[in-house]
């Protein structure tokens, strides 16, 4: 099935990168602190603001990503791992570091809307991943390097960029949320796993409720590294059925 792409994430340009040399922090997307003194005292005594500063990551995310992996152990050694949305590339990093773990040969495409610095044994394809464009390079990455059509794993952290209108934000991630899954019952194997963020609303049952049929189990979870005043939460859902569809 084609998926129809969101208008908001149309693009005229894809790229295709793979670097066999890591990236020195100097590098790094660092974002300096703006806004309000509130906001610029909350990152300062942020531990995994710290962290990720100290560990040569992109952004305080990864530890998210780190958590539910440590607890959950959906990233294995020579997998398969698709990163939708993924800028700044700290959910990748990841990715990239457990499916390579012990020299195996694991595989991670990373794709955003965003151009974002390259990681090492990461391809990165700028564009929107509900186009077929962007899924055809996809399926070329896959057969360059011995891969089949199928995937181990999806992630998906992306989110819009916050209006401060909660049923707005809210409409508008169920709907990339949806895409997202839309995109994971066509490229994951049996037994894959799709790992996406939600935020709290009346939708996201309804979501989760459509996700269900496809996979073994689906639960909500909210790692340590989201802050307690965001609404954000993610949603894992593991055993694939490959023989449904959306």
């Amino acid at each position: 099935m084609t998926l129809i792409p969101l208008r908001k994430f149309v693009t005229s340009s894809i790229q295709l990168m793979k670097r066999g040399k890591r990236i020195p922090p100097k590098n790094f997307s660092d974002v300096h602190l703006k806004g309000t003194s509130q906001f610029i005292l909350r990152q300062l005594n942020d531990p995994y603001v710290k962290r990720r500063r100290l560990e040569n990551y992109r952004c305080r995310s990864v530890f998210k990503l780190l958590e539910i992996d440590d607890d959950h152990k959906i990233l294995h050694p020579g997998s398969t791992i698709i990163d939708l949305g993924a800028a700044p590339g700290s959910w990748s990093q990841v990715a990239s570091s457990r499916a390579c773990e012990n020299n195996q040969d694991g595989l991670v495409i990373a794709v955003d809307m965003k151009r974002f610095p390259p990681l090492d044994g990461v391809y990165s394809i700028i564009g929107d991943f509900t186009t077929v464009t962007v899924q055809n390079k996809i399926e070329d990455i896959l057969r360059e390097n011995g891969k089949s059509n199928k995937v181990d794993v999806v992630l998906c952290d992306a989110a819009p960029k916050a209006s401060g209108v909660k049923t707005m934000d809210h409409d508008i991630i169920v709907k990339l949320a949806f895409s997202a899954a839309k995109f994971a019952v066509q490229q994951l194997k049996e037994e894959g796993t799709l790992l996406f963020k939600l935020l709290d609303g009346d939708k996201s049952v309804q979501l989760k409720q459509k996700i269900e049929v496809f996979f073994d189990t689906v639960q909500n979870i909210k790692p340590n590294a989201s802050r307690k005043d965001s609404s954000e939460f993610f949603v894992l859902c593991k055993g694939f059925k490959l023989k449904n569809k959306i």
